[in-house]
C-alpha cells in the first residue's frame, strides 16, 4: 500500500498495534484487552495526531 501510495501522490500512514505476549500460554495474561478500550483509543488518536503532524494534512 505504501508503494502505491507513493508511485501515486498520495500520502499515506499505517499503524500496526500488536497486544499479545504467547511467550508463556499456560500463563496467559490477556492484559485487560477487552475492558481497556480507552488505552487502544488513546494509541489510535496520538498515531493519528502524529500521521497528522507528519504529513501536515
Amino acid at each position: 500500500m505504501a508503494a502505491i501510495a507513493q508511485f501515486r501522490g498520495i500520502k499515506f500512514a499505517q499503524l500496526l498495534y500488536s497486544g499479545d505476549i504467547l511467550l508463556d500460554l499456560s500463563d496467559y495474561n490477556d492484559r485487560n484487552w477487552f475492558r481497556n478500550l480507552t488505552v487502544r483509543e488513546k494509541l489510535f488518536y496520538l498515531t493519528l495526531e502524529s500521521a497528522i503532524n507528519i504529513y501536515q494534512i
